[in-house]
């Protein structure tokens, strides 16, 4: 996971690069609260009866989408086989349930609109997952400033 993060930084620049490295951020830090609502009682693993459990959202998930929705080009299509090849593999490893990945796309809009309204804008272009509604985003950023 962290060498495709990489990959997709390296890939990316400006204003969604900021938005890669903010979401991923805040989403591992505000993913601990819902950890402790939601303690760890995931599926039995395939490889290790005794491994620590994974909990919802899938961070796993999340990271993978936060490479597709910020990726561009070529690398777009990369990180989109990533991103299912993520979500296969945690369910067929026991990694998670499909609760968790299911969990993991609301989760990743919302750190998108937070971390694009903390960088300045929310979102960075109208297709994106992060703001399809302009003036939310207007809201969540003179909600923050004040």
């Amino acid at each position: 996971m962290p060498l495709a993060t990489m990959l997709v930084m390296a890939a990316t620049n400006g204003e969604r690069r900021k938005l890669l490295v903010g979401s991923i951020a805040l989403g591992s830090l505000l993913v601990f609260p819902l950890y402790l609502l939601f303690p760890a009682v995931g599926p039995a693993h395939v490889l290790q009866a005794g491994a620590a459990r994974n909990c919802v959202p899938s961070m796993h998930m999340t990271w993978a989408l936060l490479m597709w929705v910020n990726s561009r080009g070529k690398v777009k299509w990369m990180a989109a086989l990533f991103a299912v090849l993520t979500a296969m593999a945690t369910i067929v490893l026991g990694e998670h349930y499909l609760l968790d990945l299911v969990a993991a796309v609301p989760w990743t809009w919302f750190l998108m609109a937070l971390s694009g309204s903390i960088v300045g804008r929310c979102g960075v272009g109208q297709s994106q997952v992060a703001c399809e509604r302009p003036e939310v985003c207007r809201q969540l950023e003179r909600g923050l400033q004040n």
